[in-house]
């Protein structure tokens, strides 16, 4: 046999293995002889067996064919993902989908404040998914950015007010308090206000609680109704649940200017009660004249405004959120018999005559937020002629020059964010 037909039958015995013919080495030769042409001389073993002669090469080997099981199971995979074939269940992963939040990682101020991308989340059972489309600062938010707010847990998605849309329901604005409890009169332990620890409206997305979403009053736009939760339901509780404010009665609103008290001076005009109005501003005096206050004062001009109060009055109650000095005058200011609402504290603690409370039979009476009945009532406000004062409107990506703002205090009303 010469060169080519060695080759020839290596190469039909590999071929012939790997189709599994038996007689594969001599199929092969006929191409062996044709190869074996291309080979220079001298390579291989002759037909004699000559001595010196290259010995053959090993023949080629195929790797064995792999066998298909003749019982392998078929997966069948139901709806849910699970196989009636058998015990596995089908890996199936969706795209995530996600949406743009203001995020709060440091309470080193409003620069801390960032835009991020995050999953949108998931509604458990009892809630509803809303798609934000604008939502509101208060001071709650600017104070977590500074660390003057109790139990701060970071990271934290700020916001408590909030509008917007759920699919089979419609539009809606958020009822800013989890867990208020049954009793009107106060807030059950473990209640808590949307925008930390749970998350807030910050966000394109937020689930909620069903009955956390009521229905928004249809005279006003999303950008006009995000900017009530809160500061309206605070407003109303101060001055109506807790305040008792009535036609005719005459009301001092200090430090005018903020989310809650401008509501409060819309409320009161709107039921007919006389408002006392102060500020350290000329500019927001003016603004409140144009919504109706009847005696305005500027605190920084005039020292004994109290004493200029109560002199037009007589004042039947008085709402404040600055605790400090201010609270301590408010109360002086009040007629025998007055009634004073605290709502706040920015300007820390304040040292009371307690001699001037009893002898005077004041009613002094603390509140803060509302439960879900004061949220409705207040709500329906909205649906007779009056719309909240909205200061100016920012980015979801501005929310940090939105707190700075709000800092400064430089607005007259509610700031706005712009969520879609």
């Amino acid at each position: 046999m010469d060169t080519g037909a060695v080759v020839g039958v290596a190469v039909g015995e590999a071929v012939g293995d790997a189709v599994g013919d038996a007689d594969g080495g001599a199929d092969g030769a006929p191409l062996g002889d044709a190869l074996g042409s291309m080979l220079p001389e001298g390579i291989g073993v002759g037909a004699d067996g000559t001595e010196g002669v290259t010995p053959p090469p090993p023949p080629l080997q195929a790797a064995p064919a792999r066998s298909m099981p003749r019982n392998r199971k078929r997966h069948r995979f139901t709806d849910d993902n699970d196989c009636i074939a058998c015990d596995s269940r089908r890996d199936v992963r969706m795209p995530v989908s996600l949406m743009q939040a203001v995020t709060l990682k440091s309470c080193s101020g409003p620069q801390a404040l960032a835009l991020e991308s995050m999953p949108i989340p998931q509604p458990a059972p009892g809630e509803v998914c809303v798609r934000v489309r604008a939502a509101a600062l208060n001071h709650r938010d600017l104070f977590v950015t500074q660390g003057r707010y109790p139990a701060v847990t970071l990271p934290a998605i700020l916001g408590s007010d909030g509008a917007g849309e759920v699919d089979g329901i419609g539009d809606v604005v958020i009822y800013p308090m989890l867990g208020w409890g049954d009793d009107p009169r106060a807030w059950q332990p473990g209640a808590q206000i949307l925008g930390m620890p749970h998350q807030g409206t910050f966000a394109q997305y937020i689930c909620v609680p069903k009955e956390n979403v009521f229905a928004k009053p249809a005279a006003l736009s999303m950008r006009e109704a995000a900017a009530i939760p809160l500061a309206g339901l605070t407003a109303y509780r101060a001055a109506f649940t807790r305040g008792e404010l009535r036609a005719g009665e005459t009301v001092l609103i200090t430090g005018i200017g903020g989310g809650v008290q401008t509501f409060v001076l819309l409320f009161a005009k709107h039921v007919g009660a006389r408002t006392i109005v102060t500020s350290g501003s000329d500019e927001k005096l003016a603004r409140a004249r144009e919504l109706g206050a009847d005696v305005t004062i500027n605190y920084r001009i005039d020292k004994d405004w109290h004493k200029t109060a109560r002199a037009v009055g007589p004042i039947d109650l008085a709402i404040d959120s600055t605790g400090g000095d201010v609270l301590s005058k408010a109360i002086s200011a009040l007629r025998v018999g007055g009634r004073a609402v605290i709502y706040g504290a920015t300007l820390g603690d304040v040292m009371l005559r307690p001699f001037s409370i009893f002898w005077n039979h004041i009613d002094l009476r603390g509140t803060s937020m509302g439960s879900p009945e004061d949220f409705r009532n207040m709500l329906n406000l909205f649906g007779q002629g009056l719309r909240p004062v909205i200061d100016r409107v920012y980015s979801l990506a501005d929310v940090a020059a939105a707190a700075n703002r709000m800092n400064d205090a430089k607005q007259f009303g509610k700031i706005v964010i712009d969520v879609s």
